[in-house]
């Protein structure tokens, strides 16, 4: 008496709906589904007409495909960073980094123009006893160049402290350490004859922020998805221990009620001596009250998270445009605050573009129009 004790015998299913895939897949298709196209204020201006396919040839194919993931990356996190580089074969490129590996850092007078970058990440390394182990690597960008630090572990090497400390890491002196954002008329390899220092003259990182408050979509629903999943488990927890029946028995002796309850959940019978007996009590399991309860926190989880419910119960058999209009409201005015940030990232982002051009053609274009 008065132990609290674990009942391993009841059913314990741990339920995960994927409202919040649903949701942010549903944004990100709205937003980013179809090619998305850079139009210049002036349709008829030459230059800009020439800058728009100087410039979609210089991003190349994957630039849907990125936007996608970088407006879902910023949907689930509340911001994320698109990096442009030039790459090995000296052709602009550019990827995603994840804001969980950033470290933005902006003037101390506005907190709005990006003066510097950190970005960490595990990677493996051999040690010295040639034992593989993960370490953390440290990129520190400014406006001109790169810097890359390695963490070295207590009492490991050089490091006779009892506290992790970040030193220079050696395996990338061979390209420069620190070294330029990149150096022209080379292709980085180790072969090459050094280039010429270049610099984008900026950080090279773009931030995408999700809302005005940097947060990710799921902050806003979590709690009633979470809800959800509870009502949902608890109710199949109770189907699958047959919670719907009790048994009364008399004149057993012996054998524990755990012994019994055990037989019952496997074998679904239970062997009693003759002078012994067993009634059964049904208890009813509130279905009705239980899926009332789902749909209505359904409803709640896609209102609050600004998202078209696609049950067909929702939809009914023949939607109007009107209809259709008022269903994805919500959605259009949650797409529309992402998109003015995307416009204002993206007018950022050809920046690189429009630098790259000027490096490689000479030509030189106003990438703010």
């Amino acid at each position: 008496e008065g132990k609290t004790m674990i009942d391993k015998i009841a059913s314990n299913h741990k339920l995960a709906h994927g409202f919040h895939k649903i949701i942010v897949d549903q944004k990100v298709g709205y937003i980013a589904g179809k090619p998305i196209q850079i139009t210049p204020k002036d349709p008829e201006d030459e230059s800009l007409i020439k800058f728009k396919e100087d410039s979609a040839d210089t991003m190349g194919d994957q630039f849907n495909d990125t936007m996608a993931t970088w407006i879902k990356g910023a949907s689930n996190k509340g911001e994320e960073f698109l990096h442009p580089f030039i790459n090995s074969d000296n052709k602009f490129d550019y990827i995603v980094i994840g804001a969980e590996q950033c470290i933005a850092i902006y003037d101390s007078r506005y907190n709005k123009n990006l003066v510097g970058m950190i970005r960490y990440y595990n990677v493996e390394k051999i040690n010295a006893k040639s034992i593989g182990e993960t370490l953390i690597a440290v990129e520190w960008w400014d406006d001109k160049q790169v810097t890359f630090y390695i963490e070295l572990k207590p009492n490991t090497g050089t490091n006779m402290s009892s506290k992790t400390v970040f030193i220079l890491d050696m395996s990338e002196s061979d390209l420069g350490n620190p070294r330029p954002h990149f150096t022209k008329g080379n292709t980085n390899d180790e072969a090459d004859e050094p280039g010429e220092a270049g610099s984008w003259g900026r950080v090279p990182f773009v931030r995408l922020l999700n809302n005005d408050e940097g947060y990710g979509d799921l902050r806003y629903y979590k709690t009633l998805i979470d809800a959800y999943d509870y009502v949902e488990s608890d109710l199949i927890d109770k189907i699958a221990d047959v919670a719907d029946v009790i048994w009364k028995i008399f004149g057993l002796e012996g054998e524990t009620p755990s012994a019994l309850r055990k037989n019952l959940k496997e074998f679904k019978l239970m062997l009693l001596p003759e002078d012994a007996t067993a009634e059964a009590e049904t208890l009813s399991i509130p279905i009705e009250a239980v899926d009332k309860s789902l749909d209505r926190m359904c409803d709640d989880i896609f209102l609050f998270a600004m998202a078209v419910n696609i049950k067909t119960d929702k939809l009914g058999t023949s939607v109007s445009g009107v209809a259709l209009k008022v269903l994805y409201t919500l959605l259009d005015l949650k797409a529309n605050v992402l998109i003015s940030k995307c416009k204002l990232a993206l007018r950022d982002f050809l920046y690189f573009v429009a630098f790259y051009i000027k490096e490689i053609d000479g030509v030189e274009y106003d990438y703010t129009t």
